[in-house]
């Protein structure tokens, strides 16, 4: 008999809960320990004739905001970052990796419910 799995809109909560093996990757990439991943680089460039100073850019599935660091360092823009992820061990080691950065803010919660008021550009 399977075990039953516990499900949230749709997705199987273990699959990113309780990967600690690639937590720990991005928590390395965060940290600029390994390189930055290339699909990382490539949304860089895309974003690069849209991300202004003061911009603020929402990350859904942050992890420890690995992307960020790719942003930083590709960009060189001063943009405030709000990463959001569904599991509180992603945003703790996040809000430890950067918690020296004030230009950054991690939170809990889905991208099928973003946990912030819709502004109008």
């Amino acid at each position: 008999m399977k075990k039953r799995v516990a499900k949230k809109y749709d997705q199987c909560l273990e699959v990113s809960q309780d990967n600690k093996k690639y937590l720990n990757l991005s928590i390395k990439r965060s940290k600029g320990l390994l390189p930055h991943m290339e699909v990382a680089k490539a949304f860089s460039k895309l974003l690069k004739k849209d991300l202004k100073s003061k911009t603020t850019m929402l990350d859904v599935g942050c992890l420890s905001g690995h992307f960020l660091r790719t942003f930083r360092e590709k960009n060189n823009k001063n943009f405030f970052y709000q990463g959001l992820d569904p599991f509180n061990l992603h945003i703790d080691a996040a809000k430890r990796v950067w918690e020296k950065d004030k230009n950054s803010s991690f939170k809990v919660g889905w991208a099928q419910k973003i946990p912030f008021k819709q502004k109008k550009i």
